[in-house]
């Protein structure tokens, strides 16, 4: 393994409102549109106490463009949450782009398997649910 140098800085932080709202007003205007249903299934999963820190960051550009996370972070700003568990990356070269987001999705039973847990037949019609029976978790409040 070889370090290399790059100007882009990561950082694990707890995310505030007030960051998560400047961070959206710098959404960039080519940015995919908001996922409604997405948004509501991470609100409902936050406002549960499911939340948790995941490897998916929050990403802005070398321009300061938000660029990655927006619909976590607008979940965030509906539910009742007052931080948000997040990686955090800043000045992320635009070219990065290039490559981020383009692999393939995991699904509920992809995290079943991974995990070793027992997933229910046809849990994975039921969303959130079965996401947090396949893996275990149980709420943070």
């Amino acid at each position: 393994m070889k370090i290399i140098q790059s100007k882009m800085q990561f950082q694990i932080v707890e995310m505030d409102r007030e960051m998560a709202q400047q961070l959206l007003d710098k959404n960039h205007p080519k940015n995919r549109r908001l996922k409604d249903s997405r948004i509501e299934q991470y609100k409902s999963d936050m406002n549960g106490g499911y939340w948790s820190l995941t490897w998916e960051p929050i990403v802005q550009d070398e321009d300061g463009w938000t660029v990655e996370g927006q619909n976590r972070l607008t979940a965030f700003l509906r539910s009742e949450l007052e931080t948000l568990p997040c990686v955090f990356v800043t000045r992320a070269p635009r070219r990065a782009m290039l490559g981020a987001g383009c692999g393939a999705t995991r699904n509920v039973a992809d995290v079943a398997r991974i995990t070793g847990q027992e997933f229910p037949h046809g849990a994975n019609q039921y969303g959130s649910v079965a996401r947090r029976m396949a893996i275990g978790l149980e709420s943070h409040k």
